[in-house]
């Protein structure tokens, strides 16, 4: 059996780097942005289930 790689944690401010760097992602108000991250969660996000 595979192993799984272990994801590291990133913070708020890290995953939105994240977002603009590897997905190319505009995030104009870094605040709201944290703040949708916060109720929505990152992977929500990029995988499109919200």
């Amino acid at each position: 059996m595979p192993r799984q790689s272990i994801k590291p944690f990133l913070t708020y401010s890290q995953q939105l780097t994240k977002l603009a760097e590897d997905k190319k992602l505009l995030i104009p108000d870094s605040a709201s942005a944290k703040n949708a991250l916060t109720s929505i969660s990152y992977y929500a996000l990029i995988g499109g289930y919200k």
